[in-house]
């Protein structure tokens, strides 16, 4: 499922032109990159948006673009740090399985 994780500039941005206090967006997927990047084209989301963050993969969405996040699943704090020790735990396993032990 794609969701968003919206919060608050802590910072001014000057390169983006985000002021502190401007609300932002995390868009992430809690299955995995694919499912993102599909809903990202079928969005007009451009991949130089993409932050390959290990802990989470997502988008960082502001401005006029906080409109793309209407319909999707929103998430507390809480909520899209569950779903971080979630995934990780996913690589682990994968890892594992791809090595033939525990990592």
């Amino acid at each position: 499922m794609i969701k968003a994780h919206l919060f608050e500039a802590w910072e001014d941005i000057p390169r983006f032109r985000i002021k502190r206090g401007q609300t932002l967006a995390h868009v992430y997927s809690d299955r995995n990159v694919a499912e993102l990047m599909m809903w990202a084209r079928q969005n007009g989301v451009s991949a130089a948006w993409f932050q390959r963050h290990a802990r989470m993969p997502h988008f960082d969405l502001w401005g006029s673009r906080l409109r793309l996040t209407k319909g999707l699943s929103r998430v507390t704090d809480r909520e899209m740090v569950r779903d971080m020790k979630v995934l990780a735990e996913r690589k682990r396993a994968k890892a594992a399985v791809r090595t033939g032990g525990p990592r």
